[in-house]
């Protein structure tokens, strides 16, 4: 027999959290359908899962009366008649007190009985039968698959597929308990937390390397639906400034050539014979000869720069012969072989 307390309106969240990860009982998952209950020192542990979605729930201050510590399944029937039972009121001040009272569980061999307890008179009771552990406990192991996810390697950059409909389990998980979680990508899954009384995973699947490129094509095309709609923002731009501005284009117009470029909150003037531009459209060059691939979504993975940058680089090829002119969000023709590379570099050296 094991006889412990726990408060309310933890035992009510723990629930009300594992319950949608339960899965469901039948003749390929007998195991499935039930919730987990086990007491450890100072808490009790609830947890379900079908392994796609797990979570792990704690009830932390638990008092445990005697000395068992044997833990219990509970069927999801049971467990939605648990909460049927003991509803808090709807008063925000009844409602805190109650959750901060006690819930006494007691289990026996064959049942688990729950006892609101007062100062007074107890409460609402309720008796349920408990699924008993046995010695081959088939039951998915998720402390295990837990302990995994938490010590795989972390994905930084990696993209990852999730079921939506696996992720929705945890919006009722974190309402239950009231705060957002984080999420956090493992290897192979998705790591959920919400404060320190809830864990959870959920199963994910790596994206390949031409999904990621098509990925990333996607969202420089989507970039380009969205530039020319963009509201345009005013821009306070000082007197010194223009005035500092209108003698650079002064100058340009008198000894060369250049681009006035207008960002948010700055304006510059570009000079076409920047040495860092004249460099990185040298490394442009070269990546485009060499691969046959005209796109700047490529320049901009491997040169580490932005999509504007990326794409007046590509003009700028264009204006140089080495790729066709743009063609809305398509990669550019590339119009110059690989063993024309010398050539079409020392070109733009002398136009620079």
């Amino acid at each position: 027999m094991t006889t412990m307390t726990v408060r309310r309106g933890q035992m009510r969240a723990a629930i009300a959290s594992v319950l949608p990860h339960a899965g469901k009982e039948s003749e390929s998952t007998p195991d499935f359908g039930r919730l987990r209950f086990l007491p450890i020192s100072g808490a009790l542990l609830v947890w379900a899962t079908d392994r796609h979605t797990g979570v792990v729930a704690r009830c932390t201050g638990a008092e445990h009366l005697d000395g068992g510590a044997d833990g219990w399944d509970l069927s999801v029937a049971a467990a939605k008649a648990v909460l049927a039972v003991f509803r808090a009121p709807s008063d925000p001040d009844a409602r805190m007190m109650w959750d901060n009272q006690d819930l006494r569980i007691e289990r026996t061999d064959h049942r688990v009985v729950l006892t609101e307890l007062s100062d007074f008179l107890d409460g609402r009771s309720l008796t349920v039968p408990h699924i008993q552990i046995t010695g081959d406990d088939t039951y998915p192991d998720l402390p295990r698959i837990m302990h995994a996810a938490l010590t795989s390697r972390q994905v930084s950059t990696v993209q990852v597929r999730a079921d939506m409909a696996l992720l929705g389990r945890f919006v009722a998980s974190a309402a239950a308990w009231g705060s957002l979680p984080i999420i956090t990508a493992r290897s192979q899954s998705l790591v959920i937390r919400c404060g320190d009384a809830l864990l959870g995973f959920c199963e994910t699947s790596l994206v390949d390397e031409d999904d990621r490129r098509k990925d990333t094509d996607r969202t420089v095309e989507w970039a380009g639906v969205l530039d020319p709609i963009r509201r345009p923002v005013k821009v306070a731009v000082p007197a010194a400034v223009v005035d500092d501005l209108t003698r650079q284009a002064a100058d340009i117009l008198r000894h060369g050539s250049g681009v006035l470029v207008a960002g948010v909150n700055t304006l510059r003037i570009i000079r076409d014979d920047d040495p860092g531009d004249a460099d990185l459209l040298a490394q442009a060059a070269d990546l485009v000869i060499t691969t046959q691939f005209g796109s700047p979504s490529m320049l901009q993975r491997k040169l580490r720069v932005g999509f504007a940058k990326s794409e007046r680089l590509m003009d700028a090829l264009a204006a140089a012969g080495i790729v066709s002119p743009r063609n809305g969000s398509r990669a550019r023709d590339v119009l110059t072989a690989p063993d024309e590379l010398p050539a079409a570099l020392a070109t733009l050296r002398e136009r620079s």
